[in-house]
């Protein structure tokens, strides 16, 4: 009786295990994250979403960058962030913008923009982190 039962188990679950030919699918978000930007904890880079809107030069060739941070949590984030511009081979060209302080609400977002001080800057990095 115990291997009939057994044997019944074991062909239900086999059964069960078939029907799953295909990988579990991950969290998808249409917002992929861009190289540029940089998050102090790991654990947060699921909590947050940085959208960057393509840089663009203005006054004497300086580039100018903005976008957005948006919270995918339940409760309102209070972050840190600091901008700095590079040439094209990733050096940095100017002193990077001091920290600045942002509160993103629950499920929300909030914008950010910076303007490079030379014409030299070809990119540039985002670092983002819990408010100090």
């Amino acid at each position: 009786m115990k291997n009939v039962l057994m044997a019944v188990v074991l062909a239900g679950m086999g059964m069960a295990i078939s029907g799953c030919t295909d990988p579990i699918p991950a969290l998808q978000d249409t917002i992929v994250q861009p190289p540029q930007v940089l998050m102090s904890d790991y654990w947060r880079q699921g909590q947050l979403r940085v959208e960057v809107l393509p840089p663009e030069r203005v006054g004497a060739g300086q580039l100018k960058i903005g976008g957005q941070i948006r919270n995918l949590t339940d409760w309102p984030q209070s972050l840190d962030y600091k901008t700095w511009f590079v040439d094209e081979r990733g050096v940095q060209v100017d002193n990077p913008i001091g920290w600045q302080h942002v509160v993103v609400p629950q499920r929300g977002y909030e914008q950010f923009s910076a303007t490079s001080m030379s014409a030299e800057a070809r990119d540039f990095r985002i670092e983002i982190r819990k408010a100090q």
